[in-house]
């Protein structure tokens, strides 16, 4: 399987896939929660805490492979992090040692995380995908590419992937460490104006 990585730190992540078998949304959810199983080995969750959520789908089904004759389904996965949520200067900024002065001000924690360090678990073959994989590449991501890639992904009519997501605040989302799933929550992301026109551009009228 061939694992490969770009970007930096990054409070999104986003998973392409490539399987060599059909693949639908039921069976790119229980991917998705490999994924979050993956980011949770590498940056574990803290108790009582959602953590790294996830969601998932089947971005598109590429040609038959000619070597192999099998057919190909690619499947995207987008991870963010709720653990640095909070906003606000007076929570986020740095302190000294005795939290008397402010050594610097920040709104936000830092991101964490490393699509290397995601890659280099997957690669290390700790935890063993759902079903067979010939591709992954996990990408760090801006706060703009991610709210457009996950508002395709949780759509019920997309634009360009296959198949049809749960819905805005419907489709499944892996919590915790991929534990269990909960109805997406993508309206609390802090991701604007702009998402919440584009999910409810994406919706059905």
């Amino acid at each position: 399987m061939n694992v490969i990585s770009a970007g930096g730190r990054a409070r999104d992540l986003v998973v392409r896939v490539v399987t060599p078998s059909v693949i639908v949304d039921n069976d790119a959810t229980t991917l998705g929660q490999w994924v979050a199983r993956v980011v949770n080995h590498v940056y574990p969750t803290p108790d009582h805490s959602y953590g790294y959520v996830v969601v998932a789908g089947p971005e598109n089904y590429l040609p038959v492979n000619a070597a192999t004759g099998r057919p190909q389904t690619q499947i995207v996965v987008c991870v963010h992090d709720m653990n640095s949520e909070q906003a606000g200067y007076v929570t986020n900024s740095i302190m000294d040692d005795a939290g008397l002065v402010v050594l610097c001000e920040r709104n936000s924690s830092p991101a964490t995380l490393e699509p290397s360090a995601v890659a280099q678990c997957i690669r290390d073959g700790e935890l063993e995908p759902p079903f067979e994989l010939s591709a992954v590449g996990v990408s760090g991501v801006s706060c703009r590419y991610a709210p457009e890639m996950w508002s395709e992904i949780v759509s019920v009519d997309r634009n360009y992937m296959d198949g049809s997501g749960g819905g805005f605040m419907v489709h499944p989302m892996w919590i915790n460490g991929g534990d269990h799933t909960v109805r997406e929550m993508s309206g609390t992301f802090g991701w604007g104006a702009e998402y919440a026109l584009m999910v409810g551009a994406l919706e059905p009228n």
